[in-house]
Formats: structure tokens, C-alpha cells, sequence
């Protein structure tokens, strides 16, 4: 019930984590969120007065489902009713249809032979509109009676009409001839078509009773079948809210059981090692970093032996670190601590940690769990000394390195090259293509920089798109020998950028020989000089003082 949430919230543990690494008090924070998000192992579960509460809620929603199916059934056989009363109502219209065709047939007739008898020509009239009844009779009937029916009553109709008005056309010349053409000749074609007609109603007729006779059926059998459904809804409601009762408390220990399981499953993919001890200070789950980085596995300890049995030592010292002072022993006290001074010992490793240990309650604000998080010091630093994009080292790594190197170079007395790179153009590349295709430009320019220079020499970032470049044992010809081969491998990348166009990049470079003395600051100034000159000279070209080199 309450699984996708706790996932959530384990979830944003790990992505916060992932975003403050390298930060170590963003760790800090970070783990104390992380193992304060655990109590909703509990919370979430709840307690067995919530699941009595949700049985009453369900039984109301019981009642109120077997209502609501009422109501449907009702207006379900309201609605079957009213269809069934629409296929008698469609069969009457086709047998007021078959009458009106058997009455404006015997009209029709009546009329033509009313004018051969009398001459008045208003019979001919009341044939006409007889005429026009008898055609929209049939049209309705068109597409709903036996269309072999239909036609041949069509045809024969069509033949009364020859011989009718031959027969009145005839009468102004000869009346006598007209009525013996009738007599002869359509008396007996409306003979003929009286008895298809008469076959006509009585098939509907027949119809419409059938139809009657099996809606009223229809409704008799589905009425039965609602009122079985709504029993059967009824039955099925009940069973389940019963079987509903009698698995709560089963299903409270397996859901709490089932959700600390995906908690744990979730701390597994945190790149920070979880320790997690009972409420009676027993160990109880350890995630795979923290093994990795404690070299075991949970081992049956009490918190007094935590520190023998893990091998944990202040730092820089032989001796065991105070139980007391175990942030996770002090988690057991409800302390949220963190420490730094902590090491631990796996043969002739020793690996310095930053430990952070809270406590984990329940809704009811009982102690859980005591968890400490922690993470090998020197990962944190080494993640902190580089530069996230390009992976180069960054401005204080860099730093460090030219201090060291400088020292060295000074005592050998050997020169000490550092170079100030500044890639061409590069806002227009952002404005132009995006600021995607800028990563990668700054990402693969730092690869092919990185690869074109000797294994002793160091590239970091510097800040944008510039990058700094420290060349130990070279002079200020050698450097600009090697930053003119670092040029040439730059100036064959090729780039794809918004819409496919593809481009190249270049930079300018400034490069210097240290003094023993100078910061690397100081350096770094004097190649930008150096460099903007190159860029004032036209970019593209390394500048090493004195002669601009092209």
C-alpha cells in the first residue's frame, strides 16, 4: 500500500547523495536525511487500529457499492424496457407502412376507375395524391420488409400504371374502348398486385407479433439475470470483506517485513556505505559499500565490541576507537552525530572514513534503528579535486600540483613550463549550437589535450574554457613545441552541432617559465598576457613571448 512512496522517498535519498558527493557537508546533511527517510518503514505501515479503521471504511463502501448496484440494475431493466418497446413500436410503423400500401393501392384504383365511369376529372386528382402515398408507403418500407416482396410489388405497380393511363388517354376519344383496356387489361394486373400486397401485411403482421413476443422474453430473461448479477455482486462483496478480516494481521507483518525488504534493496544502489543496528543494539543490515569499505559483512556484536570486531582505530593511532563515541552507538541514545577521526584497519590498508549516525523512530516516536552512513575519506577528496565535466583537475588540484612540481623543479634546477589555454570562439559555439555541443567541445578539446602531452605533464581546468597546462623539465621553446603539436591534434576534431552543421575549434596559448618563487597566479597572469597577444595576432597560434609563433 505504501510501497511506491517509501521507493520514492529512498529514491530521492540516492539522487541527493549522488548530488552531494564531494561535498562534505552536504554529506553530512544528506545522510541524515537519507536514514531519517527509514521511519517510513513503520509509518507507512501503520498500526492495527488503522487497518480496523480501513475495514469499517470498506464495509461502508460495501453498502454503498451494493446500493449503487441496485440503482444500475434498476435503470438497467428501465433501459431494456425501453428498447424492447422500441423494436415494437419499429415493427407497428412496418405494418401501418404494409396498411397504408394496401389502402392507397385500393384509392389509386378506385380513382382511375371512378373517372372511366363518370368523367370527372377530380377523380384524377385523388388518383395523383394516391399515387404519391402509395410511392412514400413503399419507400418507407424499403430496406425493412423482404426486398423480393418489395420489388415485384413495384413492377406490378408499374404495370398498372401503363395500362391506367393508356386507359384514360384513351377515354376522351372512346370512352368504351377505356373501360374495356381497364377491364381487360389492369383489372387483372390490380388483382395481382392486391394479393402481394395482402401477402405484405399479413407477413408483417406476423413480424410485428413475433418481435413483441420476444422482447417481452427478452426482458423476462434478463431481469432474471440482473437480479442473479446483483445477488452474485452481493455474495462476492461480502466473501471479500470477510477474507478482508481475516488476513489483517497477517498482512501486517508481511507488509512491514515486505517494505523493509525494498528499503534495503533500495540502500544497496547508495554510493555510501549504511550500517544499521536494532533498537537492542544488535547489527542488523549492512548494504554492499559499507561491507566493501569495512571489509565483512554483519557480525553478531554487541555496541561495546563494535570497534574490535570492525576494526575501527582513531585516526593516525593504534587504538581502538571509544565505544562511546561511535556515532552509531550514539544513534542508540537518539544523538545525531557525525565524526572524522575514525579509521579502519583491514591488514595493511587503513581507510579514514566520515561517519554520520542518527536515529530512526516510528510514528509513535519509539526508537527503530540506529544507522550510520559513512564514506571513504579519501574518495571525497579525490572526487573533490576534479573538475566534473571535462574530469581534468580542477582550479585547487591544479594548484597543489604546480606547488609540488614547482619545488621539485627548483631543487633540480631544472625549468618549469606553464601554459594558459584559451579555446577560440567558443561563446559563439554556445550562442550558435547550444551549450550541449559546448560541453563537448570542452570535454573532448581536454581529451585531445590530455593525450598529446607526456605522462608527467598535467592539465587542469581553469575556469570556462580556459585550461591550464604544467610542462616540468621544459623550457620556453620546448613548450611551445609541444603546445603547437597540442594545436595541430585540436585543430582536426570535428564537431556536430544544431541541425548536423559540422565545425572545428582552435584555441590561443600563452605559455611561461615559472620563477622559484611565483604562485602559480603569478604565472598564470604572465601566459595571459602572452595569450592575448596571440588572440590579437589572430588566434589560432601559441605565443611563447619575444616572436609570435603561427
Amino acid at each position: 500500500m505504501c510501497l511506491p512512496l517509501l521507493e520514492r522517498r529512498a529514491r530521492g535519498c540516492i539522487r541527493s547523495v549522488l548530488a552531494g558527493r564531494g561535498r562534505r557537508s552536504n554529506f553530512v546533511e544528506n545522510s541524515a536525511s537519507r536514514l531519517q527517510g527509514l521511519s517510513w518503514i513503520e509509518h507507512e505501515v501503520g498500526t492495527a487500529q488503522d487497518l480496523q479503521r480501513w475495514q469499517r471504511t470498506l464495509l461502508l463502501v460495501v453498502v454503498a457499492v451494493l446500493a449503487c448496484t441496485g440503482l444500475v440494475t434498476f435503470w438497467l431493466i428501465g433501459e431494456l424496457r425501453a428498447a424492447s418497446r422500441n423494436v415494437s413500436y419499429a415493427h407497428a410503423e412496418r405494418v401501418i407502412d404494409a396498411d397504408g400500401v394496401e389502402i392507397a393501392l385500393f384509392a389509386r384504383s378506385a380513382s382511375a376507375r371512378g373517372f372511366l365511369l363518370s368523367g370527372d376529372p377530380l377523380f384524377l386528382e385523388h388518383r395523383v395524391a394516391a399515387k404519391a402515398e402509395l410511392a412514400r408507403r413503399l419507400d418507407a418500407l424499403q430496406g425493412q420488409s423482404d426486398a423480393h416482396s418489395l420489388a415485384n410489388i413495384r413492377a406490378l405497380v408499374g404495370r398498372l400504371d401503363a395500362t391506367s393511363d393508356r386507359a384514360i388517354t384513351r377515354y376522351s376519344s372512346a370512352p368504351d374502348e377505356a373501360r374495356k383496356i381497364w377491364e381487360n387489361e389492369a383489372r387483372p394486373v390490380q388483382d395481382q398486385l392486391a394479393k402481394r400486397v395482402g401477402q405484405l401485411v399479413s407477413v408483417e403482421r406476423a413480424a410485428f407479433s413475433t418481435a413483441r413476443d420476444q422482447a417481452a422474453a427478452a426482458w423476462r430473461r434478463t431481469s432474471m439475470l440482473l437480479a442473479v448479477l446483483l445477488v452474485g455482486v452481493a455474495l462476492l462483496l461480502t466473501a471479500l470483506f470477510y477474507g478482508y478480516a481475516r488476513a489483517t494481521r497477517a498482512l501486517l507483518a508481511r507488509q512491514k517485513a515486505e517494505q523493509e525488504h525494498a528499503t534495503f534493496q533500495l540502500l544497496e544502489q547508495v554510493p555510501v556505505g549504511i550500517f544499521v543496528l536494532t533498537a537492542k543494539g544488535d547489527p542488523y543490515y549492512a548494504n554492499q559499500h559499507a561491507q566493501k569499505l569495512l571489509g565483512r559483512g554483519v557480525v553478531k556484536a554487541s555496541p561495546g565490541q563494535l570497534a574490535e570486531t570492525y576494526g575501527a582505530y582513531e585516526a593516525g593511532t593504534e587504538r581502538l576507537y571509544p565505544a562511546d563515541r561511535l556515532p552509531v552507538v550514539r544513534a542508540l541514545a537518539g544523538e545525531v552525530t557525525e565524526c572524522t577521526d575514525i579509521e579502519i584497519h583491514r591488514g595493511d590498508e587503513v581507510v579514514p572514513l566520515h561517519v554520520v549516525g542518527a536515529p530512526v523512530y516510528d510514528a509513535k516516536g519509539l526508537l527503530l534503528y540506529a544507522v550510520a552512513g559513512f564514506q571513504d575519506v579519501r574518495e571525497l577528496q579525490r572526487v573533490a579535486m576534479r573538475d566534473s565535466l571535462t574530469g581534468l583537475a580542477n582550479r585547487a588540484a591544479i594548484t597543489q600540483i604546480y606547488s609540488r612540481e614547482r619545488a621539485t623543479s627548483a631543487r633540480a634546477q631544472r625549468p618549469f613550463a606553464v601554459a594558459l589555454i584559451d579555446l577560440d570562439r567558443f561563446k559563439s559555439i554556445n550562442d550558435t549550437h547550444g551549450h550541449a555541443s559546448g560541453d563537448d567541445v570542452l570535454r573532448r578539446t581536454a581529451a585531445a589535450v590530455t593525450g598529446s602531452l607526456r605522462r608527467s605533464d598535467a592539465v587542469g581546468r581553469w575556469g570556462g574554457e580556459e585550461l591550464v597546462v604544467l610542462l616540468p623539465n621544459t623550457d620556453r621553446i620546448g613548450a611551445g613545441h609541444a603546445l603547437e603539436k597540442v594545436l595541430a591534434d585540436v585543430r582536426v576534431l570535428e564537431f556536430v552541432g544544431k541541425g548536423g552543421a559540422k565545425f572545428s575549434v582552435t584555441f590561443s596559448a600563452g605559455a611561461v617559465v615559472a620563477t622559484p618563487n611565483e604562485s602559480l597566479d603569478e604565472a598564470i597572469a604572465r601566459a595571459d598576457i602572452l595569450l592575448y597577444e596571440a588572440k590579437d595576432a589572430g588566434r589560432d597560434r601559441v605565443n611563447v613571448g619575444r616572436v609570435l609563433e603561427t
